[in-house]
């Protein structure tokens, strides 16, 4: 995993040099009702994150986190506005290089940590600046909030809060009957669903900033809370039964000091949250805000069940940093997460960080992420299904078909040669991604020397792949355009080498005539009988002319017809010819029976293109010889300028020009020479006849 490099920033202030560094939350997984309550899945999900929280405790290094929703709104459909979370982390040191080698390090630390809160939560690096930029920097702050949790002094003989300006005005640090009481958050389970549905809605681009600041359990800290309690447990002592709803409220209050001071002794924070946006900070969004983070006041806790003195629990506060002086300084601190400035207070000023104060379980209803719903999250990243580590047992060699990124650790996904021998199908529907899949493929085994051929029915995958052979390999490339008519490229259809070969031609005809015409509707025996007894005739003598127009001629011209039946040693030709076809009259008579034959290829025969094609006795490469050599055979079967008909005509002789030549393979004694040869074939279907799968 140190493979991982994130991008660090440095900036030095004060002297230090500050190094930062983020995470980006890359996609939440929905969450899967049939695996259990959502009560109990949302409670272990945000105790891990807990977990994660406390894992951040080392104050030694001056380290802090920040949190980031960053909403980007579209004004025209808001539906289409997408909000950024990413976890920023910073740490200092009066050394430039021991600042970065530090950063490096709590990466790598809590890149592991974020990995085992869930498989729910896919993170990634962010390892570019301006990337970094984007998310550290995103737009000029216009406006700041801050959301604090409430506070009061309040009277202890009367357990009521001082308001207004007695509050203000009256210390309660030399006054033993009253207390300075920060109310605790009330933990919930919110998704935050409702939060980035309203920011989505905002005129401006917007982020809620959540920071977090390990800090030392220090005595000052401990005073505090101690004399708090004590001035509690001084009342409680020497109250009387006329007192006793005064003295359940006090005895709240005292538990919620002691618990708040136990959990702080475990792992202290500051914390701090602020809303910054491009424009004005909308009421709803504070509101939203608050009521995500926190019930409101005097809300019960639904999840722990708890319904003691809840009246002391809940709710926030909220302010506007309107003051252009204080406003800068507080942006200038929300950049370089500076938790040195505090908005006004009712504590005094050595208790003027109290209420930031904050332990993991308290921190942790603001600094979490996201919890799944079984819904799409507003404008979050959503999958609909989880990714799992790939099985041990998969090929580490071979050609990689796909990547599976886990945590940021890529897992390649290969299929071994053996595999590719025995061939593949990629079925899905238009724009899925296919010919993304055959683009990669095909590159890898260019790269690699290996033969390759692409039958492309459009020409955009074959051009895809022109603009990026190496330069190694150009000379090996064979690229053929059916639409070049000035320089034509041929191929005779009934070239054979053998007797063997001369059926199997035959054979293919057919297959590629029923693929076309659908024989066993347009067809029949009496055009099989006529068309395989017209194709052996002229391949019986290939040097007196063997394409398919010589099959019109058969049938059009009787010249034609008895110099190939004097120059055929097939007696069995011979006979059908001239003691069936010549003599047999009705509808069976040869003239009969031409325009049915000949229709089939008329199509071919009067298209000036396809007929140059078609036409020739020779073929113009060597589909043998571009196998055993490696050659990159690229064809652009042009189905936009010759139609779906001819388009689909000229691949089939492609493939079985390719599957003959595959076959003549079997003359190589030593199959060790034979070299592997790929054929890609884009939009199969419309080619394949039933001898492809022989290949």
């Amino acid at each position: 995993m140190r493979d991982l490099k994130p991008y660090i920033y440095t900036n030095k202030k004060s002297g230090k040099w500050h190094s930062f560094f983020a995470v980006r939350l890359a996609s939440v997984t929905v969450f899967d009702p049939s695996s259990g309550d959502y009560k109990d899945f949302a409670f272990k999900l945000l105790n891990r994150q807990i977990d994660f929280i406390n894992s951040l405790d080392c104050p030694e290094d001056g380290r802090a986190f920040e949190l980031r929703f960053i909403c980007r709104p579209d004004r025209t459909l808001h539906v289409r506005g997408r909000i950024d979370i990413v976890l920023i982390a910073m740490v200092s040191d009066t050394e430039k290089d021991i600042s970065r080698k530090k950063a490096d390090d709590i990466f790598h630390d809590i890149w592991s940590m974020l990995a085992a809160i869930s498989d729910y939560y896919e993170f990634e690096c962010i390892t570019i600046r301006d990337d970094f930029l984007s998310v550290y920097d995103p737009f000029p702050v216009q406006e700041i909030v801050e959301i604090m949790r409430r506070e009061d002094i309040i009277e202890i003989e009367t357990a009521k809060r001082l308001r207004g300006f007695s509050a203000k005005k009256e210390s309660y640090a030399d006054n033993e009957n009253r207390i300075y009481f920060v109310y605790p958050f009330i933990w919930s389970a919110n998704s935050l669903s409702r939060l980035f549905s309203v920011m989505l809605f905002q005129d401006a681009p917007c982020f809620l900033s959540i920071s977090l600041k390990p800090v030392d359990f220090s005595d000052k800290i401990e005073q505090f809370f101690i004399k708090q309690i004590d001035l509690c447990e001084k009342y409680l002592a020497s109250e009387s039964q006329a007192r006793s709803p005064v003295n359940a409220r006090i005895e709240f209050i005292t538990k919620t000091l002691q618990s708040q001071l136990l959990r702080l002794e475990d792992s202290p924070f500051l914390m701090k949250m602020r809303i910054a946006s491009n424009g004005k900070v909308q009421r709803a969004l504070i509101d939203s805000f608050g009521v995500e983070i926190t019930e409101h006041a005097g809300s019960p806790d639904l999840i722990k069940d708890s319904n003691d003195a809840y009246v002391f629990s809940g709710g926030y506060d909220w302010h506007c940093f309107s003051d252009g002086q204080e406003k800068r300084k507080e942006i200038e601190n929300l950049k370089h997460m500076n938790f040195g400035h505090y908005a006004g207070t009712l504590a005094d000023k050595k208790d003027s960080h109290a209420r930031y104060l904050f332990d993991a379980n308290q921190a942790n209803c603001a600094f979490r992420f996201p919890l799944p719903r079984v819904n799409e999250l507003p404008g979050i990243e959503t999958r609909f299904y989880k990714k799992v580590l790939p099985p041990t047992d998969v090929p580490t060699e071979g050609i990689v078909i796909g990547k599976n990124v886990i945590h940021g650790q890529p897992h390649y996904v290969r299929l071994s040669e053996d595999d590719r021998r025995r061939h593949m199908y990629v079925v899905g529907q238009t724009g899925t991604g296919k010919s993304t899949v055959f683009l990669k493929m095909i590159l890898q085994d260019i790269d690699d020397n290996k033969g390759v051929a692409v039958l492309d029915p459009h020409g955009e995958l074959v051009n895809e792949i022109m603009h990026r052979i190496p330069e190694r390999r150009i000379e090996d490339v064979i690229y053929v355009n059916f639409e070049d008519i000035k320089n034509p490229v041929a191929f005779n259809m009934l070239e054979y080498r053998n007797e063997l070969e001369k059926d199997f031609v035959v054979d293919q005809m057919f297959e590629i005539f029923d693929k076309l015409y659908d024989l066993k509707r347009a067809g029949g025996p009496m055009f099989e009988q006529y068309m395989k007894n017209a194709l052996f005739l002229i391949m019986d003598d290939p040097d007196s002319g063997a394409t398919l127009l010589e099959v019109q001629k058969v049938f059009a011209e009787p010249e034609f017809r008895e110099y190939k039946l004097s120059k055929c040693r097939n007696r069995y030709i011979r006979e059908f010819w001239k003691g069936i076809a010549c003599k047999a009259g009705g509808d069976s008579s040869l003239e009969n029976m031409a325009p049915y034959i000949t229709s089939k290829l008329s199509m071919f025969i009067y298209n000036n293109t396809m007929r140059n094609i078609i036409s020739s006795q020779r073929s113009s490469i060597d589909m043998r010889k571009v196998m055993d050599d490696g050659k990159i055979l690229l064809v652009d079967l042009c189905k936009g300028k010759l139609g779906n008909i001819n388009s689909h005509f000229l691949g089939m002789i492609l493939v079985y020009k390719i599957l003959m030549a595959a076959l003549s393979r079997r003359d190589v004694k030593d199959k060790k020479k034979l070299k592997d040869f790929y054929l890609y074939v884009d939009e199969f279907q419309n080619l394949a006849t039933d001898s492809f799968i022989s290949i």
